[in-house]
């Protein structure tokens, strides 16, 4: 199934479906996942970004090293600053983005690759709690209503 989408996301992007696949072996399946939501929803310019950062993923998880050109969205990143850090939680905040319809947020811990769930943000902060002590990324990018922004990453270590 992942395959048959990233090929008709591929297909209306323009983009080399077979290299992708070749690629996707080497990707733990729920950055699959991740990609796939997201190009799912992402305009057609989007998907030619995405399309090259999951080529540009499987390039650097398999060792090759020569990393394609990525072109821009018109869909602005947000500009993410952490606000605040206590005890097993984060906040994050960002100024408002124009033509956004919201945001998006999840992170990846290291060690075990737990992916929370992706969350939809309608305001500029997003916090998480409960985390437990660990080597973080969380990711963030803006919904314009049919296209979403290059993704966000932040990295961060999390103390009890």
């Amino acid at each position: 199934m992942f395959f048959d989408s990233l090929a008709d996301a591929d297909a209306s992007a323009g983009t080399d479906f077979f290299a992708h696949e070749m690629l996707a072996d080497s990707l733990p399946s729920n950055f699959q996942l991740k990609i796939f939501q997201t190009m799912k929803n992402a305009s057609k310019k989007c998907k030619q970004v995405l399309a090259t950062l999951f080529l540009l993923l499987g390039l650097l998880v398999t060792g090759f090293s020569a990393p394609p050109v990525i072109t821009d969205c018109s869909c602005p990143s947000p500009n993410v600053t952490i606000t605040s850090q206590a005890t097993n939680a984060i906040t994050f905040s960002w100024g408002a983005v124009s033509g956004a319809i919201g945001y998006q947020a999840w992170y990846v811990r290291s060690g075990d690759n737990f992916t929370s769930q992706q969350m939809t943000i309608n305001g500029t902060s997003v916090s998480f709690s409960n985390l437990p002590n660990g080597k973080y990324e969380f990711y963030f990018a803006t919904d314009c209503g049919g296209e979403v922004s290059q993704i966000i990453i932040m990295d961060d270590l999390i103390m009890g």
